[in-house]
């Protein structure tokens, strides 16, 4: 049996409701791989200009001042922004025929902003909600057939997990955030939609191997809360994101409960992150210990280029799908 263990949010509490989290993944818009200035083309001028953000002392300025496309910058495909990336970039750019050396993730879906609209207005409207809630969509897995694949972002959390097997593959996620396959302005659950046609056994598949991209054993979930618990000892918590493996360092994205009323914002070698409150942040954990990010860093435990794609997913707000 194939198995895919997504990351298990965990609570006291089973269902609380609470505001969408500062940082969760958004839609990748199609944007040119390797257009970093965002004029369409991509020439010298976009690896000079990438060679100058990795020299910049503070990125969000460079980024505000320079008009640089970040989701563009992922020239390698796996998030990190470094000289490997120009090197890359220039390559592709002398190359006589510059689809030899690829630019971007290599399986990265994309969906038009025009189509994540109205999946969102679709999903509010059958749901019944508030127009005004910040819904959103927090994963996209890409078109299969004549369906889009996806996970809402939901209004209310239920802590809780729960395991479907589709065709063979185990998937493991929230109560309150199953995947949803979309069609004609319907949604049906990942079981549902395979019984009904829309989605084949190779589909099922590809789907899983993508779901895998971003996910945590139930384990390895249930001993980064325990070292949470112990550490902070909140009222309930949330493992919302997982951002990878970092120096052998698992970095998640956290929410503790109750919050206090405080933005939380800290700069680390340049990278500035910004979150919602004092409470909601990004922890680094191995070995049954558990270090905010900025902590890890003055620890040793993660590096600056550990940093600088932490904090390039948090900004990009995308799983770092590959083929």
């Amino acid at each position: 049996m194939k198995k895919i263990t997504m990351f298990l949010s965990v609570a006291i509490v089973l269902v609380m409701l609470v505001s969408v989290p500062a940082i969760v993944f958004a839609i990748n818009t199609g944007n040119l791989f390797g257009d970093v200035t965002g004029d369409g083309v991509i020439n010298a001028a976009d690896s000079t200009m990438l060679r100058r953000y990795l020299a910049a002392a503070d990125k969000e300025d460079f980024i505000a001042n320079n008009n640089f496309i970040l989701e563009n910058a992922n020239v390698i495909g796996n998030g990190r922004i470094n000289h490997a990336a120009v090197d890359r970039l220039r390559q592709h750019i002398g190359a006589t025929n510059p689809e030899t050396v690829s630019l971007g993730p290599r399986s990265a879906p994309i969906l038009s902003p025009m189509l994540a609209d109205r999946i969102t207005n679709d999903y509010i409207r059958l749901r019944g909600l508030n127009p005004n809630m910040n819904i959103r969509i927090s994963h996209y897995y890409g078109r299969f057939g004549e369906s889009e694949v996806v996970i809402m972002g939901s209004p209310t959390f239920n802590f809780g997990s729960q395991v479907v097997t589709v065709a063979g593959y185990e998937f493991y996620f929230t109560l309150s955030q199953p995947i949803l396959v979309y069609r004609n302005s319907n949604f049906l659950l990942l079981g549902a939609a395979y019984e009904a046609g829309w989605l084949t056994a190779s589909g099922i598949g590809a789907i899983w191997e993508k779901h895998s991209a971003f996910a945590l054993t139930p384990e390895l979930a249930g001993s980064i809360k325990d070292a949470i618990v112990q550490n902070h000892r909140p009222g309930s918590l949330m493992l919302t994101m997982h951002y990878g493996t970092f120096s052998g360092n698992e970095a998640v994205f956290v929410e503790m409960f109750p919050t206090p009323d405080a933005l939380n914002n800290f700069t680390i070698a340049g990278y500035r992150f910004r979150f919602s409150n004092l409470s909601h942040t990004i922890h680094i954990y191995r070995d049954s210990q558990i270090l905010t990010i900025e902590d890890a860093f003055a620890a040793g435990w993660i590096t600056v280029e550990d940093v600088s794609t932490i904090w390039w997913r948090s900004m990009m707000r995308y799983p770092i799908f590959q083929g």
